[in-house]
């Protein structure tokens, strides 16, 4: 399967501006051979367009012998304080709009991210904690994203935060079920969760049995012990067996990077030899080995 990671990269500013850029990445990837593919409705007016389109979209899938494996649903407000203010019109958009794109694509599964409302703010590493300087990832929107600084609001709380992005995921959950879809997350850098061990602890909150994880080994592998951390996610107490598909591309455990698998010269670090016997283990779902979608980053 093809990530959408490949239609990002080749856009300039990283996400594709219009419809037809993000067909004509579809169409390349159907060129490489690709028979799987993932679709991305990105920012509300893109989503949008992309409910709009989606029959067009789904006609130019079969033409081009694709399927779609998952629908990445890209917008912010699941994890507003203010349900009222925020969250219930991002969950809207995702009855009304992502599950209805997802039907109509034929998707496998649908993911949403963490993304955190503009208030909710990360903690630069490079800062002291007294000086309180945090990174921010500004809600999703039809403009450039560019991570910056600001000072935490003295009245900030992470804990109600973070039980806001729950109640959010446990309702997009129940609503994707109905679908008999299921509802992925995975660790990305400047989101609430940012590790395997904030997933990890997702996971037992939402603890909903169509939750799924989204493994993506570049970022797991960023400043954690891969496997150590994987195997914990993989063994769930609660609900084992939450990983049900893979992004794989390969970093040194230094930055976000996504390299080739296994491409040493250029930073790649992961130890593959040992996640595919990993991979052989009975941490999965049904207690079996890994059988899911294993997708080109």
């Amino acid at each position: 399967c093809a990530s959408w990671n490949y239609a990002i990269r080749r856009e300039r500013g990283g996400y594709q501006a219009t419809l037809e850029n993000a067909l004509a990445s579809l169409r390349l990837m159907a060129d490489m051979g690709f028979h799987f593919v993932e679709v991305e409705g990105y920012g509300r007016s893109g989503v949008t367009r992309l409910f709009d389109e989606r029959k067009r979209v789904k006609q130019r899938l079969d033409e081009w012998g694709l399927r779609a494996l998952l629908y990445c649903f890209v917008d912010s407000g699941f994890a507003h304080v203010d349900f009222l203010k925020r969250a219930r019109d991002a969950l809207d958009r995702f009855q009304n709009l992502a599950l209805p794109t997802a039907a109509a694509l034929g998707a496998q599964m649908i993911r949403i991210n963490s993304f955190t409302p503009s208030e909710a703010l990360y903690l630069d590493p490079a800062g002291g904690e007294g000086e309180s300087r945090y990174h921010i990832w500004p809600p999703y929107s039809d403009e450039e994203l560019v991570a910056g600084e600001l000072k935490l609001p003295a009245d900030f709380e992470l804990k109600p935060t973070w039980r806001a992005l729950a109640s959010g995921c446990r309702i997009a959950a129940a609503l994707a079920g109905r679908q008999g879809l299921p509802l992925l997350m995975e660790p990305r850098r400047r989101e609430l969760c940012e590790t395997i061990g904030d997933l990890i602890n997702l996971c037992n909150d939402v603890d909903f049995p169509n939750f799924h994880v989204v493994l993506d080994t570049a970022h797991a592998n960023y400043g954690e012990e891969f496997l150590i951390a994987v195997r914990k996610l993989a063994e769930l107490p609660k609900r084992p067996g939450r990983i049900l598909c893979i992004h794989a591309s390969d970093n040194d455990g230094s930055s976000y990077l996504h390299g080739a698998v296994g491409d040493y010269e250029h930073r790649g670090g992961i130890d593959w030899h040992q996640f595919a016997e990993f991979l052989k283990l009975p941490v999965f779902r049904e207690g079996k080995p890994f059988r899911g979608p294993l997708v080109v980053d």
